[in-house]
């Protein structure tokens, strides 16, 4: 059977520049998606945080008439990555315990009315027994099927891996992102390291609690659910490590990194 082709419609993309990107949630998007507003607009959005709901206005890379080849080629076409563990919290801090989750799908009611989970938790304790039932709701979500179906917030990133190496993506960790994005971005957008430091930034836990919410058991279930995606995040930190990139060319590609 023929390789189906990857959808050109899956990449953000700058209307003027040639910056393509995919989008993959809790990964550092709205940071970016807020980066790239601020490439096409020349200001800032309005409300930062709700720039998700602008989604159609971005344009698609399927826009310009480009082969896949092409795309390919490129130098600006990029995608972040997270370790499974910070993503997983991430969601569960601000989509479940967090205000996040008064703009997202019903998942709070249902780990809440269905699940036992606490909304207002106090301890670490507390987040701890939570983030046990969101990461086996979750498993169970992927696997089996539950209330709601899937959603990108929570699905794997190696979800997307089939399009990354379509594309033969950059692919960036998401700590030091600003950095990369500098070091990626420099050739086509001059001045981006000013422009990255006006841009707004979003945490939804503190360090703190995390460390003190992340037990061995804890951290291993989360793993053993993402088990793959803790494997590519290994890969692309060691390929970071042994090139050390300092220019946007010597920045690795998929194929560099999970071939």
């Amino acid at each position: 059977m023929a390789r189906q082709q990857p959808r050109m419609e899956s990449l953000l993309s700058c209307k003027a520049l040639p910056i393509r990107y995919l989008v993959i949630p809790k990964c550092g998007c709205t940071f970016i998606k807020n980066l790239i507003w601020r490439l096409d607009h020349g200001t800032s959005y309005a409300n930062p945080p709700r720039v998700h709901e602008r989604t159609r206005d971005f344009a698609r890379v399927s826009q310009f008439n480009l082969t896949v080849d092409e795309v390919r080629a490129e130098d600006y076409c990029f995608v972040v990555l997270r370790d499974p563990i910070d993503r997983f919290l991430s969601l569960y801090f601000d989509k479940v315990v967090g205000d996040g989750y008064r703009k997202f799908v019903p998942l709070r009611a249902i780990l809440r009315e269905h699940h036992g989970l606490n909304v207002s938790p106090e301890t670490a304790a507390d987040h701890q027994r939570n983030c046990h039932i969101l990461i086996d709701w979750i498993e169970r979500n992927l696997t089996k099927g539950t209330e709601i179906g899937r959603d990108a917030h929570w699905t794997p990133q190696h979800f997307r891996m089939e399009t990354i190496r379509a594309f033969d993506m950059k692919v960036l960790p998401i700590n030091g992102l600003d950095g990369h994005l500098t070091m990626l971005l420099s050739g086509v957008v001059p001045n981006i390291g000013e422009i990255l430091g006006t841009l707004e930034r979003y945490t939804s836990n503190s360090k703190d609690l995390k460390d003190q919410v992340l037990d061995a058991t804890l951290k291993n279930r989360i793993t053993e659910v993402y088990r793959r995606d803790a494997e590519n995040y290994t890969k692309l930190r060691k390929v970071w490590a042994e090139i050390g990139p300092k220019t946007a060319q010597e920045i690795p590609r998929a194929s560099r990194i999970f071939d």
